[in-house]
């Protein structure tokens, strides 16, 4: 699972770019299946404002992927209770939660940008550079206050959490108390893992994980000479873990030099590990002690710069 990040130049936009104003669009109206949804311009993009919920629900009854091509677009909802994605009897309408190569329809290898997807007819699923261009346009790391319900973009993210690949549950954040959102771009790190974007109430940061895990999924509308793909850079990289008999972690990673911040958790979310080591430019080695881990899946998150990179291990 390696990290792409998509917001490399947020923390070095000056203060007089900060806009964080978006006005309404017109409704957009899904011929597929009749649902309308709320638009919202945002500089020169214009952006779904709700969650999209096209799909028949399926059972998130077992870890891993689930989803097929089959040609009937599928959703996760939460709790395995349709009234969650579409709102009804008064609940948070926090729209389908899909797998990446359900929300991609099955590309093969990197995609051509612009990908449409399971997104309607004249949009589609958001590439790195235009997730790029909402956040600095918004203000850069700091746009979480504007992007959240309520706040003056209009894109009104709500904290919906998220389906879980690995036990099939659905969970209100990935490694942390609070709860969160999170938004999947039309790109892919490698085979397995593609990145996304996770929104907190105080917090916005790009992450890479497994393509099976059920993320929300906004459209953005087609444009004049969208495409062209965004040539990230990787600053911050794992290569390995190894787990030594004694539970002794070794994680090899390249870094910027600066402040790492670690955490090793398990997969309930139940912290086994934190803390902050001090990374030097080019590759590191970093070692936890874990002799008091249970056996079973932890996973371990790096970050530093508005990077993160998480990956999965096994304890016999």
């Amino acid at each position: 699972m390696r990290l792409l990040l998509l917001i490399a130049l947020l923390v070095v936009m000056p203060a007089v770019m900060l806009h964080g104003q978006g006005h309404a669009g017109s409704p957009l109206t899904d011929a597929r299946d009749g649902q309308t949804y709320r638009t919202v311009i945002i500089g020169t993009q214009t952006w779904m404002a709700e969650n999209l919920n096209i799909g028949s629900v399926i059972p998130s009854n077992a870890p891993g992927s689930l989803m097929k091509d089959n040609g009937v677009i599928e959703k996760y909802c939460w709790g395995d209770d349709e009234g969650n994605c579409d709102g009804t009897g008064g609940v948070m309408k926090r729209g389908g939660f899909y797998e990446w190569q359900e929300a991609m329809q099955y590309w093969n290898g990197q995609p051509s940008l612009p990908v449409q997807g399971i997104c309607p007819q004249g949009w589609h699923i958001p590439s790195n550079s235009e997730w790029n261009t909402l956040l600095n346009y918004l203000g850069g790391a700091g746009a979480y206050a504007v992007l959240n319900d309520g706040g003056a973009s209009g894109f009104d993210a709500l904290m919906t959490g998220y389906r879980c690949t690995m036990n099939g549950g659905f969970r209100v954040s990935a490694m942390s108390s609070d709860t969160r959102t999170y938004f999947w771009t039309a790109e892919q790190t490698d085979a397995g893992n593609a990145p996304f974007i996770e929104l907190g109430k105080n917090s916005l940061q790009a992450i890479s994980f497994q393509k099976s895990i059920g993320l929300c999924v906004r459209c953005v509308k087609d444009a004049v000479n969208s495409t062209g793909r965004l040539d990230v850079p990787r600053d911050l990289t794992i290569h390995s873990l190894t787990v030594s008999s004694q539970r002794l972690l070794t994680v090899r990673y390249t870094a910027q030099a600066g402040v790492l911040d670690v955490i090793v958790a398990d997969i309930l979310g139940r912290v086994l590990y934190q803390g902050t080591r001090q990374a030097l430019p080019g590759d590191n080695v970093l070692q936890i002690d874990l002799g008091n881990a249970a056996a079973g899946t932890c996973i371990i998150r790096l970050s530093a710069h508005g990077q993160a990179e998480a990956r999965m291990l096994q304890f016999p």
